[in-house]
């Protein structure tokens, strides 16, 4: 395999691809980042099987090929390098890297051994504003709990989709966020749990394409534009809830869910959210924090 790419260009796509490698995996493929060349391109893939990333970038390819290189050697040969153009050569594990007066030497793992990226084909596409899914993000992370809690589907925001509607929802047995918006989606009714890890890396992502679109202080009106992030290929295997118990306790969460929705569109009706309102006075924590939540998204909307 042999390939000339922009150094600056490869040196970004590393960086984004870092974020979904395993720093201490117990398989070393994982813990470096795939690289695979097409005719005009060149392929970057990280994944810790709960997290991918899968990126490319322009390239002058002589030989196609594939190879795994420690991520962490990678990107921080790349980043050191000075000259604007970076060939890699690669005959079997062994690895070249030449730029300008540098040479590396590496050696890397064989491309068959790198886990399969989850992919998804047949699906319907969500369209959705950029800056409005970091909102809802923002406001139902805080009530999924943290990584070390023995129930799985409380440590990630479940997604409900429906006919131009989605809806996020974060719980973890002590506090409730649910946010719901409208957004063009014309497929099946559609339900899936995110890690919080996952969700907030994606986040981050968009947050850094629309720097790059529009500067380091867009505008509100750029800000609202919708993001297509066509490059960059983010996937998430989502967890395999088949345990029955599992299951039981999907039910239970989805019940939970709607009878606070009732009881808090009773509570919103029966009364005025003024300024002084006293929310000492409601007994519930979660239904508490669900209407505190409430008046801050009129308060935004206004």
């Amino acid at each position: 395999m042999i390939f000339t790419v922009n150094t600056s260009q490869l040196n970004k796509a590393c960086s984004n691809v870092m974020r979904a490698v395993s720093v201490k995996g117990a398989i070393p493929t994982i813990e470096g980042i795939l690289i695979e060349c097409e005719d005009d391109s060149v392929s970057l893939t990280g994944y810790d099987f709960e997290f991918g990333i899968n990126t490319t970038v322009e390239a002058t390819v002589k030989e196609k090929g594939s190879i795994v290189i420690n991520a962490k050697m990678l990107c921080e040969i790349i980043r050191k390098l000075e000259a604007d153009t970076v060939t890699f050569e690669i005959n079997g594990v062994s690895a070249v890297i030449k730029s300008g007066s540098a040479v590396y030497n590496v050696t890397g793992i064989n491309a068959s051994e790198y886990p399969e990226l989850p992919s998804v084909s047949g699906g319907y596409p969500l369209f959705l504003n950029s800056n409005m899914l970091r909102s809802m993000v923002e406001q139902t992370i805080y009530a999924v709990a943290d990584d070390d809690n023995p129930i799985p589907v409380y440590k990630g925001i479940k997604f409900e989709m429906s006919e131009n509607t989605l809806r996020l929802i974060g719980v973890n047995g002590v506090h409730f966020a649910m946010r719901t918006e409208t957004v063009k989606y014309n497929g099946d009714d559609l339900s899936f749990i995110v890690l919080k890890k996952t969700i907030k890396e994606v986040i981050k992502l968009i947050h850094e394409k629309i720097n790059e679109a529009y500067g380091t202080k867009p505008s509100k009106a750029k800000y609202q534009e919708q993001l297509e992030v066509e490059i960059s290929t983010l996937t998430k295997r989502l967890e395999d809830f088949k345990d029955t118990y599992i299951e039981e306790e999907l039910d239970a969460i989805k019940d939970y869910i709607e009878a606070k929705k009732q009881i808090l569109n009773n509570v919103i009706n029966g009364f005025e959210l003024s300024d002084d309102f006293d929310y000492n006075a409601i007994k519930s924590e979660k239904i508490k924090s669900a209407i505190k939540a409430y008046k801050d998204e009129q308060l935004r909307l206004a």
